[in-house]
């Protein structure tokens, strides 16, 4: 039966598959003496169910009748998108991920025809989501993460340091620009920033995170310290040598890195050591074959000591001040210190936190904690006495 609009149709009876992985790939099966009267010579051939080509989505059963029809494309007829929707069987709570480039890979390999067949599908633009998504959550509580009073420095980080890292790589290509590979937390002692730089390392979606404190990189044998810096980026080197632009993160956290990248020509010991760590470290980070998937990040308490060529953009190029907490972040750390004694009906309800925060001006966090800790202490003390 043919109509004004080039199409041929007919009727059919829906019936089960002959096999049951049949019904897994997403086919129409029909007699071939079904299409008889569909072959049309110099065409080819394009099977559609008006209703839909699955079972369930059309909502008819084994033994109803349906009709199909025969389309005969234009000559500038294109594909332009194709939208693909998972929908599982078993439906659970253990969410189900979707890898783009693999999937992208096995429609490739299903679909794609011989290049000297000009009805071949080629799959252009393809657009990874693998980078996308660096965080392991979408929000972060603080407090919970054991960080009090550093929430501006947490936002000024994140704005910074990771704001390329949440778009496709293809974007950031388009774009030109190159992700920050390092960033620089300094400031007095014991006001978090090792703390910091390991829930950084936590946060994101990548490899565990490298912690190496910056003397023990040191050797005393020649060579040894340049290889031990070397090592430290060979995993991230492999990685994106095998994977490119979908190569996973990685963090290599730096403690006290003023105790092997200062200022060249400040040392007098005579062997250079110092300098050719420098050279080393610079080469890895932004050298002629620089890493786009290491993200460095350094602690110091002397920022003065660096070298200045480590600090300039494309290397510690992220530099965030860890200053003393205020009134407020020494009531968070406080609240964080004693939130078991809380939890646990041990926190005295005449304990006042909001007066002991107004009273510690100038504390550093871990100074705040030995004060909890010279608290809990003294009622042991107490405690014991009066036994």
């Amino acid at each position: 039966m043919a109509s004004r609009f080039g199409f041929q149709s007919t009727t059919m009876i829906v019936t089960n598959t002959p096999a049951a992985d049949l019904a897994l790939t997403n086919l129409a099966y029909c007699s071939p003496s079904d299409l008889h009267n569909f072959a049309v010579p110099g065409t080819k051939l394009f099977l559609a169910l008006v209703a839909d080509s699955s079972r369930r989505h059309a909502k008819v059963s084994s033994g109803d009748t349906v009709s199909v029809s025969r389309f005969i494309p234009p000559e500038d007829f294109n594909l332009a998108l194709l939208t693909l929707e998972l929908e599982f069987v078993k439906k659970g709570t253990r969410n189900e991920q979707i890898d783009a480039v693999i999937l992208a890979n096995q429609l490739r390999k299903r679909f794609a025809k011989p290049a000297s067949n000009s009805s071949g599908i080629k799959i252009v633009n393809q657009r990874e989501a693998a980078s996308s998504n660096i965080f392991r959550q979408k929000e972060f509580n603080l407090q919970s993460l054991g960080i009090g009073g550093l929430g501006a420095e947490f936002a000024d980080i994140f704005r910074r340091a990771f704001a390329s890292r949440v778009f496709p790589p293809h974007v950031t290509s388009k774009l030109g620009i190159k992700h920050v590979k390092g960033m620089l937390l300094f400031g007095p002692p014991g006001t978090g920033k090792t703390l910091m730089a390991r829930q950084i390392g936590k946060m994101l979606n990548g490899r565990e995170p490298k912690i190496v404190n910056g003397p023990e990189v040191l050797s005393k044998f020649v060579g040894e310290t340049e290889k031990n810096v070397r090592d430290l980026f060979a995993d991230a080197e492999n990685d994106q040598r095998t994977n490119g632009d979908q190569s996973e993160l990685h963090v290599i956290i730096f403690d006290e890195i003023d105790a092997i990248c200062k200022s060249r020509g400040s040392t007098r010991d005579g062997t250079g050591v110092h300098d050719s760590i420098v050279n080393q470290l610079l080469t890895k980070i932004d050298g002629v074959e620089s890493l786009n998937n290491v993200l460095l990040i350094g602690m110091t308490n002397r920022k003065d000591l660096l070298d200045e060529a480590l600090l300039r953009p494309g290397r510690l190029e992220v530099q965030v001040e860890i200053s003393l907490p205020d009134e407020n972040g020494r009531l968070q750390i406080l609240q964080i210190h004693t939130n078991k004694m809380k939890e646990n009906s041990f926190l005295a309800p005449d304990v006042n936190l909001q007066e002991l925060a107004a009273r510690t001006k100038n504390y550093s966090g871990a100074e705040l904690e030995g004060v909890v800790k010279e608290c809990s202490i003294i009622c042991f003390e107490s405690t014991t006495k009066s036994r």
